[in-house]
């Protein structure tokens, strides 16, 4: 009973590690900013139609902001969390 049980978890890993999302975490098991040569992608093509966000009278990036109560530089915080990119939505 002990050998088939060993047996049916040794196909239960198996599987799951050769699935792609399970296969890619105990191979690459961290995001950085090289992921898009990881893993597949999509060539997108161009809409007929074009969107264009609303424009600003003046874009500026916020000098300080509050965190956890705590006010912080955003350049220093950008830089310690080596922040590459994100994404602000509104409403």
């Amino acid at each position: 009973m002990a050998i088939k049980l060993k047996w049916l978890l040794l196909i239960v890993v198996l599987a799951s590690l050769s699935a792609c999302t399970v296969g890619r975490f105990f191979v690459y098991n961290f995001a950085d900013i090289t992921d898009y040569k990881k893993f597949p992608s999509r060539m997108l093509t161009k809409s007929d139609e074009v969107f264009h966000f609303a424009k600003r009278a003046e874009l500026s990036k916020p000098k300080n902001f509050t965190i956890n109560g705590e006010v912080v530089d955003f350049d220093e915080y950008l830089e310690k969390n080596r922040t590459v990119a994100f994404l602000v939505i509104k409403k």
